[in-house]
């Protein structure tokens, strides 16, 4: 999960959907409230699928990464909307759009990740890339190098900061077309070191 991920609408099944729902969800939710905190917010959950159904890995009381940047590029609610009827206990009557396709992240890693990433390093073509019609470019482990460019492309530059360095993301009609197209902006982004996976959404 941390060097890629992608939606499929077969993904999950409706019938798995309602199991997690029925033995993972309700009982946490019910749990909290039995322990006194009505739980409001973003709860992760890490699930593996098994012959015997889906099990519970873990929690994470957050947005997943780079999980959610393939999941948030196809949501056309707006996020803000979400999170006020999360706030407000109205959540269930929200009415939350996403829209039909797939989509696919590739993660850009520095060179030593995961132990020792290596940072400093100026990053090249966050344009080209993000001029991609249905491509998104999340920053994760970058700072500002404080420069621009040049005068033809004014825009800030950018440094890496850290391990998992920018997860490159794109929609389509269906898988094969969005990881086409998050490789083909991958590809215009240059940096010493940059690693990443050829191989998301392939089994």
């Amino acid at each position: 999960g941390g060097m890629g991920t992608f939606t499929v609408p077969s993904l999950i099944v409706s019938d798995v959907l309602d199991t997690v729902i029925v033995s993972i969800i309700r009982p946490t939710l019910r749990g909290c409230l039995q322990e006194g905190y009505p739980f409001r917010g973003i709860l992760f959950l890490g699930l593996m699928m098994t012959s015997d159904g889906p099990k519970l890995l873990e929690y994470n009381v957050r947005f997943g990464d780079p999980e959610t940047q393939a999941i948030l590029v196809r949501l056309e609610t707006d996020l803000a909307e979400i999170c006020t009827s999360m706030l407000n206990g109205t959540l269930s009557a929200a009415d939350t759009r996403w829209s039909p396709g797939s989509s696919a992240c590739v993660v850009m890693a520095s060179s030593g990740y995961p132990l020792k990433p290596q940072t400093g390093d100026i990053i090249r073509g966050l344009d080209d890339a993000v001029a991609i019609t249905g491509v998104e470019v999340f920053h994760a482990g970058t700072r500002s190098a404080g420069w621009p460019v040049s005068s033809a492309q004014p825009t800030e530059s950018y440094a890496t900061a850290g391990g998992r360095v920018l997860g490159v993301t794109a929609t389509a009609a269906d898988l094969d077309s969005a990881l086409a197209l998050a490789y083909s902006a991958v590809d215009r982004i240059v940096f010493d070191g940059m690693q990443f996976r050829r191989d998301i959404g392939r089994t």
